[in-house]
């Protein structure tokens, strides 16, 4: 059974005060819960001194955008299958 197709999705966690160097405040988002199906990628990106936390939002969304082609180019290379996955791959 295939994964079940969904849209792309960013989110952003709260803004931490008061954390200075050598602190690593945590926190947990659940992301997907089901069936064990397809890929999983994780990205951590931190920083939120004195300026507005969405400013560099568009560009990591491009970014992120960019990264998936390549893994649709990547999937679409295995030999044999990839021209037959490459496509599903697209969806995610």
């Amino acid at each position: 059974m295939p994964a079940p197709p969904l849209e792309a999705s960013t989110q952003r966690t709260r803004v931490y005060e008061n954390v200075d160097a050598g602190e690593s405040p945590r926190d947990h988002i659940e992301e997907y819960r089901g069936p064990p199906y397809g890929m999983a990628l994780s990205v951590v990106l931190m920083e939120h001194d004195f300026d507005d936390p969405n400013k560099y939002r568009d560009v990591v969304q491009v970014g992120v955008d960019k990264a998936s082609e390549a893994v649709v180019i990547g999937v679409g290379a295995i030999p044999g299958a990839g021209p037959f996955l490459a496509p599903v791959a697209a969806v995610f």
